[in-house]
């Protein structure tokens, strides 16, 4: 939290604006491991560092347990429909439904 509040602080000195940090829990997986540029197979949205094939792939084989929480923390669909499509994904999980939509939104 040290950068965060020193660049707030930093910002308001300077600028003399108000100034506010964020932060956002670990995006994890499932399995508790974490997502991030030190962990094995690492996404990245610049194209140079993750090919759109790869980011594309990467995306389409999250696993099913993984997707509720992911539509909701990654997406701007709404609550009600997140519910929708993981129960419809449910029901015909070889379609992929939350997967593609993770994917699009």
């Amino acid at each position: 939290m040290g950068n965060i509040a020193q660049g707030v602080d930093l910002i308001r000195r300077r600028s003399r604006a108000t100034a506010h940090g964020l932060t956002w829990p670990l995006i994890t997986r499932s399995d508790g491991q974490k997502y991030g540029k030190s962990v094995d197979g690492a996404i990245w949205l610049d194209a140079e560092m993750t090919l759109p094939y790869e980011f594309h792939q990467y995306w389409l084989r999250v696993d099913d347990r993984d997707l509720e929480r992911f539509l909701l923390q990654l997406t701007l669909l709404d609550v009600n429909g997140i519910t929708e499509l993981v129960h419809e994904h449910e029901t015909t999980p070889e379609k992929r439904l939350g997967q593609n939509n993770l994917l699009m939104k």
